[in-house]
């Protein structure tokens, strides 16, 4: 969204993050979190920013969405997703 504005952005790798999801899925947490980044932005606007923070949780709700009807029509179960994944 902020390319869109025309704004620079910029994806800035949060490595704690990133190391705290490896370990969580070495030990096999029964939860996992993974924070692997945030992006910059510079010289927005107070819209500007409003727009680009509400499409990224938005964005993820919809995939998220997309995936269980996905999940749901293929009668998979979820446990069953996960280990496609991994």
């Amino acid at each position: 969204m902020a390319l869109y504005f025309g704004l620079d952005a910029i994806f800035k790798i949060f490595w704690f993050g990133l190391g705290i999801g490896v370990i969580l899925k070495l030990i096999s947490a029964p939860f996992l979190i993974i924070a692997t980044g945030y992006v910059q932005i510079s010289q927005a606007t107070s819209s500007q920013i409003f727009w680009t923070s509400l499409v990224g949780p938005l964005t993820n709700l919809i995939l998220f969405i997309v995936s269980m009807i996905v999940l749901k029509k293929v009668n998979l179960t979820r446990k069953q997703a996960i280990g496609f994944c991994f």
